[in-house]
């Protein structure tokens, strides 16, 4: 049965949420997750490189979803559609505001 209290998911997990720090993003999301767990050369990384989830294509895809992480850039949009710039907001208030 799974616990969820796993040595290599703490690893994952807590390397999910430096990553998360040191990319300035105020949540850590799934996108972080990913990027962990593609990280090493473990058999989950091999399985993700051999689709081309690579390291490399997970950083870049992050930094191209939003400055402050994936789900900030599917809110963007949904905030768009009832009037709300996301990106004005932002830069107004700075990331802080979107896990209030």
């Amino acid at each position: 049965m799974f616990r969820g209290d796993h040595p290599a998911l703490r690893r994952v997990r807590g390397r999910a949420c430096a990553l998360a720090r040191e990319s300035g993003h105020p949540r850590t999301g799934s996108e972080h997750l990913l990027l962990a767990l593609s990280e090493g050369d473990g058999p989950v990384a091999a399985v993700l490189a051999v689709h081309g989830v690579t390291t490399a294509a997970v950083h870049r895809a992050i930094c191209l979803a939003a400055p402050a992480g994936a789900g900030v850039a599917a809110d963007r949009d949904i905030l768009y559609a009832i009037g709300v710039d996301l990106d004005r907001l932002l830069d107004i208030t700075g990331t802080a505001v979107v896990d209030r």
